[in-house]
């Protein structure tokens, strides 16, 4: 059974909801945003990430910022091993009190790569590209057969975004960028005990553009955007209980949040730095998403109330040089979920406000090779959760509560210096103001 086009919108968009928010709730970023790109900048809890400084990795947030690289051609490479606890505890289910198994830890361990490389042109052109997954990762319960298996059970997604970018010095002191993203986004599975929504894919394209300012010695503005990429998504949707009459096609159209950085960078003499961080990522996208998937009962509409707002990120962190060899950092933030009620936390993401503490360092393995190292832990919020089926109370219901949630987050990352490959001619990067 095949999905209309009028449909295409509301179908995956409401699977991909799920997935994508299910998966990378294991990354505990707001919504299914994958925040870990940089061993550097996690640091700092990401403070400063849009203003530039001493690491390419800040391209993810502000194409403006490869202007930091001098000649021939610098590659930044970063590992995150993510440790999480996602608990969810049902007290209701389908209107009765909880029976069996009634908590579950949707928390699986991952690891989350990110790769930039740039090249300078000219003493006033460089060209970048960054490689991330902005959206990802798995859960699973650590018991199938729980309380909530009706609604919630194996959610996978997996995504890449090639990012090339160009930066441009405008006037000592000014810089600009501009950038394309090029996205393949995979809902590879959201499965129930009821249905199994999988093999979905499609590849989206976006943009980026920032400006990097440095109005005097010693201090450096970036401001950052990335733009909403769209997907029209195709899979399968296979109904587990009467697979012949009610399994088909899966077609929609799902839109990736944009997000706007601005950061500063103030130096507080010849080896000390103050970071700073303000981010906004546009999730009230994500409203009441309708869906419409193969039904034995004619006259049943489904739809996901996801009802999102509009999620927030503060950050301050500073780092010290200890020696011409070793960096010490440590920041701290706040982050706004844009889930904010009980209907709209997801079984699969119990996703809530959170604090971010961490510490950091840069070691300077050679003149050209440099090692960062990061740890952060993530308080999360606790929060109820009240969440219905795709196709309302008559497909399941669920009350319960998201307790004692947080994450262990270790990166590495190594920065390398190529001089000797297409260099030569313009070995420093035009003078700052």
């Amino acid at each position: 059974m095949r999905v209309t086009h009028r449909n295409k919108k509301w179908l995956l968009g409401s699977v991909a909801l799920g997935a994508m928010a299910a998966s990378a709730g294991s990354a505990l970023a707001g919504g299914f945003d994958v925040r870990e790109q940089s061993a550097f900048f996690q640091g700092t809890s990401f403070a400063g990430a849009a203003a530039g400084g001493s690491s390419l990795s800040s391209i993810f947030w502000n194409p403006a910022t490869s202007y930091i690289v001098s000649d021939g051609i610098t590659t930044d490479s970063n590992y995150s091993l993510f440790l999480p606890e996602m608990n969810v505890e049902a007290d209701l289910v389908n209107g009765g009190p909880c029976a069996g198994r009634c908590e579950a830890d949707f928390g699986r361990d991952a690891i989350i790569p990110a790769s930039y490389a740039a090249y300078r042109f000219n003493d006033k052109m460089v060209l970048a590209v960054a490689m991330n997954s902005q959206f990802g990762l798995t859960t699973k319960p650590d018991d199938m057969g729980w309380a909530g298996q009706g609604l919630a059970q194996t959610s996978k997604i997996f995504s890449l975004n090639l990012n090339p970018s160009v930066s441009y010095q405008v006037t000592p002191g000014v810089t600009v960028g501009v950038g394309l993203q090029v996205q393949y986004l995979e809902i590879k599975r959201l499965r129930t005990v009821l249905y199994d929504a999988n093999d979905a894919d499609d590849i989206g394209v976006g943009a980026t553009a920032g400006i990097n300012i440095t109005p005097f010695r010693g201090t450096s503005v970036g401001l950052g955007y990335r733009s909403r990429i769209e997907h029209d998504v195709e899979g399968d949707f296979d109904n587990i209980a009467v697979p012949v009459a009610a399994s088909g096609d899966l077609k929609a159209t799902l839109e990736t949040p944009d997000k706007v950085t601005l950061s500063i960078r103030q130096e507080l003499g010849p080896t000390a730095r103050l970071f700073g961080t303000v981010e906004w990522t546009n999730w009230s996208l994500l409203d009441v998403v309708p869906v419409d998937i193969p039904l034995l009962v004619p006259g049943v509409s489904a739809a996901i109330e996801a009802n999102w707002e509009d999620g927030w990120f503060y950050s301050i962190g500073g780092e010290v040089d200890v020696s011409p060899k070793l960096t010490l950092r440590a920041g701290a933030a706040y982050e706004e979920s844009p889930i904010q009620d009980d209907t709209s936390r997801l079984i699969q993401l119990p996703d809530n406000n959170r604090i971010w503490a961490s510490v950091g360092a840069t070691y300077n393995w050679s003149d050209t090779t440099k090692i960062n190292l990061a740890y952060s832990h993530v308080w999360v919020e606790d929060g109820d959760i009240e969440r219905t089926s795709l196709i309302g109370p008559a497909g399941g219901t669920f009350v319960g509560s998201a307790e004692d949630n947080g994450a262990d987050i270790i990166s590495v990352g190594v920065t390398t210096k190529l001089d000797w490959l297409l260099g030569g001619r313009h070995s420093e990067p035009a003078p700052l103001k």
